[in-house]
């Protein structure tokens, strides 16, 4: 499968939506969202053009039938990353979705996930309002600059001084003692008589 960025031109920024971990993105208009864990951060292969490469037409992914508007943000319920599952079993490892406006691709496959991000289109960080914000106007940072130069030059600076062998082992007793916080706290939590459920909700 190729992933290629012509597909979606027009749009700075695609996102892609893996069922799991949160990958980030930005929307069109620089704003920026946040719907669980499941979701990424903002819209989806916006597309200006439907053009791929050569001439080629791109042909969005197969997608469940939505509601006018709404798209399909009221059928995933509470439990949304276990109906993508079950939408995935239906219309395969790359599927559309909709929500409200924003329309996203939901992929479900680790192998596809991994050509999914390995492309430049999708290395951007996460940005927007608040982002700007925060970060004073700049977004420079490593957790919201766009990929480039910059971010590489501040991932390579932050494996070296901040998660180097020795920086590790420098705050190895922090990490103990941050452990046994924990495992205090949850002792202390048993001893009550509180009921708690740690099953798996159907």
């Amino acid at each position: 499968m190729k992933v290629s960025s012509h597909g979606f031109r027009g749009a700075k920024y695609g996102s892609v939506l893996v069922d799991g971990p949160r990958y980030p993105s930005r929307s069109h208009s620089g704003g920026s969202g946040r719907c669980g864990r499941t979701f990424l951060r903002s819209p989806l292969l916006r597309k200006k053009t439907t053009q791929i490469g050569g001439g080629e037409s791109f042909r969005p992914p197969p997608s469940p039938p939505g509601l006018p508007i709404l798209g399909n943000l009221l059928a995933l319920g509470t439990l949304p990353h276990q109906t993508l599952r079950k939408l995935a079993a239906a219309y395969g490892p790359v599927m559309g979705i909709k929500l409200g406006f924003v329309r996203m691709v939901v992929v479900s496959s680790f192998a596809t996930a991994q050509k999914f991000l390995r492309e430049p289109v999708f290395m951007d960080r996460p940005g927007g309002d608040i982002s700007a914000y925060l970060t004073y106007g700049q977004q420079k940072g490593i957790l919201n600059s766009e990929y480039g130069t910059n971010w590489r030059e501040s991932r390579n600076l932050c494996l070296s001084h901040m998660l180097s062998t020795r920086k590790i082992q420098a705050f190895r007793g922090m990490r103990n003692a941050e452990i046994h916080r924990l495992l205090h706290f949850l002792k202390k939590a048993a001893e009550g008589t509180a009921n708690l459920s740690i099953s798996p909700k159907p």
